[in-house]
């Protein structure tokens, strides 16, 4: 009976350090990276006003049908927003520009930030 208090506190300790430890590895999988797209994904916003120039190009670009590109809005859509930061972090963006948009991403993994460069990374494009 005597030791009944040091077990009681060995027991709680260890349960302390395992739940840390599970918790901790339950958070870093779900903060793990995401699968390369299949296909293109634009973030975009909707007061964004760099989002509305790669929109108005991309409204006018003749190549516009040839090209599967998901529109993924972030600033009304928290499913989206969460997305986008966990891209951000996939790119290696810096801590300063994830949640930035516009963001394209391409099926191989490139990260496009900023109106100017998807811009240029469309005219470029062959289809």
């Amino acid at each position: 009976m005597k030791n009944f208090p040091i077990i009681v506190a060995a027991s709680t300790l260890v349960v302390i350090i395992l739940g840390v430890l599970l918790l901790s590895k339950n958070g870093s999988s779900s903060g793990g990276h995401l699968p390369s797209p299949a296909e293109y994904e634009f973030y975009w916003g909707e007061s964004c006003i760099h989002c509305k120039n790669v929109e108005d190009f991309l409204s006018s670009w003749d190549k516009k049908d040839k090209l599967s590109l998901p529109r993924f809005e972030v600033q009304n859509n928290r499913d989206n927003a969460n997305k986008l930061i966990q891209r951000g972090r996939d790119c290696k963006l810096s801590q300063d520009s994830i949640g930035s948009v516009p963001l394209l991403v391409t099926p191989e993994g490139k990260c496009l930030l900023g109106d100017t460069p998807i811009i240029e990374y469309f005219k470029l494009l062959n289809l």
